[in-house]
Formats: C-alpha cells, sequence, structure tokens
C-alpha cells in the first residue's frame, strides 16, 4: 500500500477525540492503493455520507480525506462515533483535505462507484485553513475573555440569528462582543463537545464532560434546545484562591466561631445554599484551618474545585449503565471510612444513602464537612428530613449549619452616600442600622470597576450552632416564625442581619442585597406583635 502524500502544515487539536490538521493530500487518489481493511473501519456508507475516504491506520491514528468544508459538523459525529467504538482500537484521527475532483478519483478507485457530484476547486486548501482556523480563533477567543475577566461561568445559547455568548463575572450575566451566525455555532459547539470528549453525535440528551485550556479546568455540560444544544463551561481554576478563614473577611463574630467549630474532633459541619455561591470555597478555607500533616483528609467532589495539598480528594463519576463503574458520593463516603480518615468532605448530599452513610461516618468518629442545596440554616433541618433520614440521629450528630450567599460589592473608588429609595422597603430595625437611620452606599461606576459600580463579592453567612437546646428544639417540626423567634433569643444572626451591616459600612448597596436576599420582615413584624 502507498503512503499518503501529505504537504504539512501547523497542525490544530480539538481535544483528544478528533485531530484536525491543516494539511492537504498532495498526491492522485486515482492512484492510491487502498486497504480494503482500512477502509472497513469506516463503513461504505458513513464514507459516502460524510465524504470521507479512509487513507491508512497506523499505531492507532486514522488518517482519512475529504473535500467537504459544508457539512463539518456532520463528520464529527460521524469520526466521534468511530473512535468511541473502542474496538476498533482508534486512538487518533486524522483528517486531510483534497479538492473534490481528486476525491471523486479516489472514491471511483476505493468503491468502484462516484460520489454525488462534487465541484473540482483548486483553492480548496486555502479554504480549508481559513474555515477551520476561524472557528478555532473564535473558540479560543471566547475561552480567552472568560478567563481573563475571572468569569466564573460561560453561556453559548442558541437562537435563531446564530448564539449568544454570556460571562457570568461577579454574580452577573455579561454579553459578549461576538457575532456568532447559525454556521458558527454548529462549529463552535462540535469544537467544545470534542474537546470535553462528548458524543457530538447525540444532540438530545444532556451531557457532561471537562477539558484543560491553558493550565485550567472547564466543566462542560449540554443542554438540548428547540435551535441547537446550549453550553454551559464552568470555569475551575483549582490552584487560585487558595484562602483560608482569615482570607474570607468575615466579621470578627462569626470567624471565631468557625475556627472553634473546625477543631471539632467528630460531627457533621453543613453548608447550604444554592449553586455559584461559595459554598466550597468557604468548605475549602474551613479544612485548611486543620493541618493535613496532622490529619488525613478525604473527600468526594463532583468536580474537584481546588486541590489541598495533602489531601486525597476523588472526583465522582456519573452513574452508568453498569453500576460497577459508577463512583457516587454515597459509594465514596463508604469506602472513605476504609481509609482512616480524620476528616472527611462530602461534596453533597443529594439523598438519603449519602445522609445516611455521613450520619455513620460522625457516629464512629469523624468529622464530616459537606454541603447540600437548600434556601437557609433554618430550612436545612427540614430538607434532611424530607430526604427520609431520621430527625433525631442527624441532629445528634450536627455540630453547625452554614448558609451562604455572595453579594456584589460596592467599587469603593466610586462609590457615594446616599438617601436610597429603597429605604421604605426596611423595618424600623434596619433603618437603625444605617447611618442617622437613613444613609447607605452605591456606586455610579468608574474605570476601576470598568463602569459597573461593582468590584467582586462579598460573603454573607449565617451559622447555626448545635447544643443540646437546639437539638432538642428541632426534635419535632416547628414553624418558620417560632423559630424565627427561639433563635433570635438565642443570639443567632441572619444573612440579611449580617448583610444589613456591610450596607451600613458601605461594603455593598441596598439593591444589591434586596436582589439577594429576601428581608427578615415577616419574622420581626410576628415577633414584634408577639412580645407585645
Amino acid at each position: 500500500m502507498t503512503e499518503a502524500k501529505v504537504n504539512p502544515v501547523e497542525e490544530t487539536e480539538y481535544g483528544n477525540l478528533l485531530r484536525t490538521t491543516k494539511a492537504f493530500y498532495g498526491g492522485d487518489l486515482g492512484e492510491y492503493a487502498f486497504d480494503p481493511a482500512v477502509l472497513e473501519l469506516l463503513g461504505e456508507n458513513d464514507a459516502i455520507n460524510g465524504k470521507l475516504l479512509p487513507l491508512s491506520f497506523t499505531n492507532g491514528c486514522l488518517t482519512l480525506v475529504t473535500s467537504n468544508l459544508e457539512n463539518f459538523s456532520s463528520q464529527v459525529n460521524i469520526l466521534s462515533a468511530l473512535q468511541n467504538s473502542s474496538h476498533h482500537g482508534i486512538k487518533a484521527i486524522k483528517l486531510l483535505y483534497c479538492d473534490g475532483e481528486n476525491l471523486q478519483k479516489g472514491f471511483k478507485k476505493a468503491y468502484a462507484k462516484n460520489l454525488p457530484y462534487i465541484p473540482a476547486d483548486t483553492n480548496l486548501g486555502n479554504k480549508a485553513t481559513s474555515i477551520i482556523t476561524r472557528q478555532t480563533e473564535q473558540v479560543e477567543k471566547i475561552l480567552d475573555y472568560g478567563i481573563a475577566e475571572n468569569a466564573s461561568d460561560i453561556h453559548i445559547t442558541p437562537c435563531k440569528a446564530g448564539a449568544i455568548i454570556q460571562y457570568r463575572i461577579d454574580g452577573r450575566l455579561h454579553r459578549g462582543d461576538f457575532n456568532i451566525t447559525v454556521r458558527d455555532r454548529s462549529y463552535i459547539i462540535n469544537i467544545i463537545k470534542a474537546m470535553a470528549k462528548l458524543d457530538p453525535a447525540n444532540k438530545l440528551v444532556p451531557q457532561d464532560g471537562a477539558f484543560v485550556f491553558h493550565g485550567i479546568e472547564l466543566r462542560v455540560n449540554t443542554y438540548p434546545t428547540v435551535y441547537d444544544e446550549k453550553v454551559n463551561m464552568r470555569i475551575l481554576n483549582g490552584n487560585a484562591q487558595l484562602l483560608r478563614l482569615a482570607d474570607m473577611h468575615f466579621p470578627i463574630r462569626e470567624e471565631t466561631l468557625l475556627k472553634e467549630i473546625v477543631q471539632k474532633p467528630y460531627g457533621i459541619i453543613l453548608m447550604t445554599g444554592p449553586t455559584g455561591q461559595g459554598k466550597s470555597t468557604t468548605l475549602y478555607a474551613c479544612m485548611r484551618e486543620r493541618s493535613t500533616e496532622e490529619n488525613v483528609i478525604l473527600s468526594a467532589e463532583d468536580p474537584v474545585e481546588q486541590r489541598i495539598e495533602g489531601a486525597a480528594q476523588a472526583a465522582m463519576k456519573p452513574l452508568q449503565d453498569n453500576e460497577a463503574v459508577s463512583f457516587t458520593f454515597a459509594k465514596a463516603l463508604r469506602a472513605s471510612l476504609r481509609q482512616d480518615p480524620d476528616i472527611i468532605f462530602v461534596g453533597e448530599i443529594r439523598d438519603m444513602e449519602t445522609g445516611l452513610t455521613a450520619v455513620q461516618a460522625s457516629q464512629t468518629g469523624h468529622l464530616l464537612f459537606a454541603t447540600l442545596h437548600c434556601r437557609s440554616a433554618i430550612h436545612s433541618v427540614q430538607r434532611i428530613v424530607d430526604m427520609g433520614i431520621d430527625r433525631n440521629s442527624f441532629l445528634g450528630e450536627m455540630a453547625c449549619i452554614i448558609s451562604q450567599r455572595l453579594v456584589a460589592k460596592t467599587c469603593p473608588f466610586c462609590r457615594k452616600k446616599i438617601i436610597s429609595p429603597l429605604n421604605e422597603k426596611l423595618s424600623d430595625r434596619d433603618l437603625a442600622v444605617l447611618e442617622e437611620g437613613k444613609y447607605s452606599y452605591e456606586a455610579a461606576g468608574c474605570p476601576k470597576c470598568n463602569y459597573q459600580g461593582i468590584l467582586g463579592r462579598v460573603p454573607v453567612i449565617e451559622i447555626l450552632t448545635f447544643d443540646n437546646e437546639l437539638r432538642d428544639y428541632f426534635s419535632v417540626q416547628r414553624g418558620l416564625v417560632e423559630t424565627g423567634i427561639f433563635l433570635r433569643r438565642k443570639g443567632f444572626r441572619t444573612m440579611w442581619s449580617m448583610g444589613m451591616d456591610y450596607v451600613a459600612k458601605g461594603d455593598i448597596s441596598l439593591k444589591e442585597l434586596l436582589a439577594t436576599l429576601v428581608p427578615d420582615d415577616e419574622i420581626k413584624e410576628k415577633v414584634e406583635i408577639i412580645q407585645r
């Protein structure tokens, strides 16, 4: 069999799945000696449909040639399915280009038949370089901008005209300055899916994957829509923001309380709040208060967002058709108990099995950190009970429940003292916190904050510490108002209360606090009525 004559040009990689080279076949395909075994790797139907002609298969790399640029997404689908069928032993795919007339000769030689009409195009090489390079550059620009702006997420949302690119920066969505056509959208989505080792052929179900770009890990999720797949990329800078509690800038009261709690020898420390509110960052900071040289730390995370030196961190694998190869939180937690740990970190308690195993871990003398998606610390107890976990067993092991939100920070360079029209939404108790009972701060925007008026985010937390009195109180189901009154008498400070203190100092605006949290007004009013 003759070797493919290739004019080498710079190579560009689309992840580990598909290698598309800016290289062009320089020989006469009508004279090429095709190997029937290589042709069978793709199959005649896929070859014809994708205008893909197999040339050689060496050291796990399948080399194909094409002249087709108008159906690149279909080619990705065909080639992805081909590589995913691992029995072929295909580890990489190299795609070369030629003009349509030459490819027609090749199909006639390989399969003794002509393809549907392929226009001869002597400039195909330049056209291939132009199209493929442009799409690759678009993907790189989208990623580079998100990383440079410290975005937490990049959203690619398909629409009738193409796609909208959005970045979540400091909790807010900002539209990127990209003109993505319908054709661009298809290329970009398939390139990203290939990078994340997802199946480009499957556009009907959500998929999850990940890839590394310039040393930074991005977690990818796709979601089918009426136009195409929506793509979300969560940027996980595992080496950034390795914070301790002192770096979190919590008030002295909360910082001291947390430092005391994390020194407990056993118990459950539960962090609650919605997605993207810094729960994991705070728990990482808590764990760093315990020297890894003195403690064995094991974690089960989905995904591993930050690397802790000396800790054994495991990334969860989603539930597979084959139960034996899945790695769930419950499985990881059970396995960790056989590793002689001192501290265990569970990324999330999602079900009864994980919750029960967490209780068992604490009962056997381990300190366990975990997260839970829940509105507030007060709501967390009922949320756990609703999972089917015995109330008293869980309460018996609780050390504390922390709830957290991130509120946009007022730019210190352009903030000004004002009397906000939003003051009318505040109770008398809240107004008393403000300067002279009326003044707060807002920022109009300046070059320092890119004229946004915000510069970073501030964590506001509430910490519900458990003692015997509190465990007895929660041993039966209680109403929200009754619970609020009881906790206030015990000195419990809500997220809203901490937020109002930040408003008074000018760290956050009243507008941003109201956009993030609901005031305690309802409880306060009823407390005052009852107390009167």
